[in-house]
Formats: structure tokens, sequence, C-alpha cells
């Protein structure tokens, strides 16, 4: 098959040996405690009754006995953020030497065409997934989503499941005690958040992993010679989440594994942030419950044998939904990838979360 002029000087005046890109996927390592699933409702709900640990009192036989009656159960609904991130083709190369020309591709042409809108729908889907893994972090911090447009979606989380400890009673502080932090924090989980779960999971921050290691009590604790209560070894780095197993901590309440999870978000500004605060520690039972709730988005549904209406919006229950149109307007070929999604807590007061670190 002929190919044009342009087609032919592109060939033979440059050569691609390689090519290096500092796109990385995201571990999103708090996805774990948040598994996805999707609706196509605009919105999403979930249903919260709130139960007491009450014991039965006796009666005297032939009484009538205790009557029990229970409050409906809560509805919550909630709208999640709407993520639309698009770049336009035809202002890079490929669709230049093409389309731009007034030339329609050729089958190398083509692919190389494709494969670079798939390299950049992969790159903006990327970014939607930093912003899920900053809603999780978010939950499991502070109890509130915070969306760029100044609107915020408030979890309720109880306020003795977010602690402070204050100048005196951080771990890098003398004399104090890091068990019997987290087993307050344990015993809020059970009390509290009706954990029926004796294995816990503990994310501390980057700074806090080194002042814990550095605490008196938890160097006392690691001297014991025939009764173990901690048991910390080489870290372990899991390549697929992104979280780094560091050891477990025996309680009287319970067994808590240790991690760091130090994954990282850039800011406009160009600075980093870290998911998890690095002061913070996130402690959650095995029985925690969350959902990363995906609502309906607008997909553009196409039908050319339809003179009337060639083209119509249908809602679709889909976790990312990509498509392409030209804006007679701007005079863009538009790519784009869509998704409205929200981490939801349904045990929101299984999650107890300490400021351990000045």
């Amino acid at each position: 098959m002929a190919i044009t002029l342009n087609q032919h000087k592109e060939n033979i005046t440059k050569r691609i040996i390689g090519r290096f890109s500092d796109s990385v996927a995201p571990k999103l390592g708090l996805s774990a405690w948040f598994p996805s699933t999707t609706t196509t409702s605009k919105q999403v709900s979930i249903e919260v009754q709130r139960n007491r640990a009450l014991i039965a009192a006796d009666v005297k036989r032939g009484t009538s006995g205790n009557l029990n009656t229970f409050g409906k159960d809560t509805e919550k609904i909630y709208v999640p953020p709407f993520f639309k991130e698009k770049f336009d083709l035809a202002a890079l190369d490929v669709y230049e030497r093409t389309f731009g020309q007034g030339m329609n591709p050729g089958m190398n042409e083509y692919r190389s065409m494709l494969d670079t809108a798939n390299e950049k729908l992969e790159s903006l889907r990327y970014k939607i997934d930093r912003s899920k893994e900053l809603q999780r972090s978010q939950v499991l911090q502070t109890g509130i989503v915070t969306m760029k447009n100044g609107d915020a979606i408030d979890f309720k989380r109880k306020a003795s499941s977010i602690v402070d400890l204050g100048v005196g009673n951080y771990w890098a502080d003398a004399g104090t005690d890091p068990f019997a932090d987290l087993a307050e924090g344990v015993k809020f989980i059970r009390q509290e958040g009706k954990s029926g779960s004796r294995s816990y999971d503990c994310i501390m921050g980057a700074s806090v992993v080194a002042a814990f290691l550095n605490n008196a009590k938890v160097k006392e604790s690691a001297d014991f010679r025939h009764i173990k209560v901690l048991e910390i070894g080489t870290t372990m780095f899991e390549e697929v989440t992104g979280l780094n197993f560091h050891g477990r901590i025996s309680l009287k309440n319970g067994n808590i594994d240790i991690w760091t999870y130090d994954d990282y978000y850039e800011n406009a500004d160009g600075s980093n942030s870290e998911y998890i605060d690095e002061k913070n520690v996130v402690l959650l039972p095995r029985d925690f419950k969350g959902k990363q709730a995906h609502a309906g988005v607008p997909a553009i549904i196409r039908d050319t044998q339809n003179a009337e209406f060639p083209e119509w919006i249908r809602t679709v229950a889909t976790e990312y939904y990509i498509h392409n149109y030209v804006d007679p307007e701007a005079a863009a070929h538009m790519f784009a990838i869509l998704s409205a999604s929200l981490a939801v807590p349904f045990s929101v007061d299984r999650v107890w979360t300490a400021k351990v670190l000045a």
C-alpha cells in the first residue's frame, strides 16, 4: 500500500529505539478494606442500625415477660463525587500526521493512535484511583471526605474514635505505653463498634514505627526471653498493595498486626503527601465493613440507524466509563474517562484513629 510523502518522511527521519515513562500505577493498599461495588443510581445509600450489648433480665414464670422494641434502621443517602478527566487526541502528533493532514491513518498509524490514547487514558485513570485512595484515607483518619468544590461528606464518626494523645503522652515521650493506648483502641472497637474480632490491623504512619520501636515500654517487652508479646522482624514488602508488614503485638484483648503504608500523591504545587499521616495510627478489626461505591455515570449511546435521535444519554453502572466525541466548538477530538465514586464505611464505629506523635 502506497504511503504519502508526509508519512514516508516521518518513517525515515525518526526511529524510536527506547521509551521511558515515570507513570506508575498507584498501589491502592487501603482498597483491601473497601471492595468495589456499582449501581446505576446517581445516589448510594446505606442502612445503619446501632445495637446494644444488653443482658436479659430474669422474670417470674407465668408473667408476660420483657417486651423488646427495636428502633428503625437509619438510611443515609450520599451523592458520590463525580470525576471527569479528558484530553484532546487531535492535539497529539499521531493525530496531526493523519487526520490533521486530511489523510486516513494506515494500520501502523492507527495502532499508534490507539496505543497513545490508551496510554493517556490509563494515566487519567490513575488520577481517579488516587482520589479514591485519598477518600479511603480520609474515612479512616477523620471520617470526613472532602471534595474540591468545597463540599464534604461526614460519616459522623464518634468523637472517642479519633484521639490526640497530647503532649506528655506521645509515644516519643518518656514513660508512655503504646500497648496501653492500642488496648484502648481495641476496647473502643469491641464495645462501641460491637466487633467480634480478636484480630486487628494497625496501620502506622511513616514516623510512628521508629518512635514505637524506640519506646522504652516496647523495648522492655521485646526483651522477654520466654513469653512473647511482641514479634518484630525484617519488613515484608507487599508489592501489590504497597503495605509493609513489620510484625505482631499480642495484647490481652487481641492480636494486632503492624503495617506501614507510605504510598503518596502529588499536590498541585508539586509537593507530595502520604495517604496516612506520618503521625497517625489507624486500628481496624478484621470484621470492619466498607465499600468503594460507584454510582451511575452518563454514557453516550449512539445509533446511526436512528435518523431522529442518533445519540442519547443513558446511565450505566460501572467503575469507569470511557467515551470519545468531537467537540465542534473547541475543534477538538476529546477522549474522556468518567467515574462517580465514594468510600463508604458501613461499620463506621469499627475504626480507631490516634495521633501518637507531636
